[in-house]
């Protein structure tokens, strides 16, 4: 069996070497490259170059974003794909149940158990988990660097917070299905359960071909309380003012340019266009 290990020397709170030293001395047995990553971008190189038997994506929801934008490239045998989760939410591995712990990790790669998984598509990005067009978005983009080194994750729900109170929502318009849907913000998810922490479509699948999209139509601040709580509590679906469908392809409008994420990184702003490529990966979990 033959690895590529692509990492990302930021993630894992900086402590590379020993992260390197593990990983070694956990696959010394194996034939491994070691890729680096020194810039945005670098990850998405290393695994479209990668012709080894497995990709270890080592680092955030970036990082495997980026892999997985590099592997999407390949167009023919793809390699499979290892999560090692050492990002702040490490969302993708959440949801496949690979453990934080990277020994533990490691030995779910070497027992090598794989399955299918769909990959989204909005415009030229790939994405593993979600696409987000409106408020999230923004919340996103506002993150700051030093918050997010101090308080983890929990720099998210702090930039949401803080945008909501400035946050001027556009009408968005969703053609899905041969039908018309409008809203001021769309979720549009490949993944869309995360074990116990988060389940926004309770029977949606990362294998099914299909995406989960959610459309809040109300943009009033105690309205957007109601959806957060709504999504809290797994009934945001349920919501008389939220249209939830499934479908393998649909596109996104609005008279004004409305920012858009794949996996928390901004992508640009509308128009925009998804599609959902069924099966498309083996990730290893």
């Amino acid at each position: 069996m033959k690895y590529t290990l692509i990492i990302n020397p930021k993630s894992g709170k900086g402590k590379i070497k020993e992260t390197l030293k593990t990983i070694r001395r956990k696959l010394r047995y194996y034939e491994l490259e070691i890729k680096i990553t020194e810039k945005q971008g670098d990850a998405v190189i290393f695994a479209r170059k990668a012709r080894t038997d497995v990709v270890i994506a080592a680092g955030g929801d970036g990082t495997i974003n980026e892999v997985i934008n590099g592997l999407m490239q390949k167009r023919f045998s793809k390699p499979r794909l290892g999560v090692l989760p050492l990002g702040t939410s490490n969302m993708v591995a959440r949801s496949l149940g690979i453990p934080k712990n990277l020994k533990k990790a490691i030995d779910v790669i070497l027992y090598n158990r794989r399955k299918d998984f769909d990959v989204g598509k909005v415009n030229d990005r790939y994405f593993a988990i979600a696409c987000g067009i409106g408020i999230d978005a923004h919340a996103y983009k506002n993150v700051e660097p030093k918050i997010k080194k101090m308080f983890g994750e929990i720099a998210y729900p702090i930039s949401f917070f803080k945008t909501v109170f400035n946050y001027n929502a556009e009408l968005l318009t969703v053609k899905a299905n041969g039908k018309i849907y409008n809203g001021y913000y769309v979720l549009v998810c490949n993944i869309a359960k995360f074990k116990n922490l988060l389940q926004i479509v309770p029977d949606s699948r990362d294998d099914d071909g299909l995406f989960d999209v959610i459309i809040l139509k109300k943009r009033n601040f105690p309205d957007l309380l109601r959806y957060v709580f709504g999504l809290a509590t797994k009934q945001v679906h349920k919501f008389k003012d939220v249209d939830s469908i499934k479908t393998k392809k649909l596109e996104v409008i609005s008279s004004n340019g409305v920012i858009a994420h794949a996996d928390a990184e901004i992508i640009g702003t509308t128009p925009i266009k998804l599609k959902i490529y069924e099966k498309e990966l083996e990730i290893i979990c």
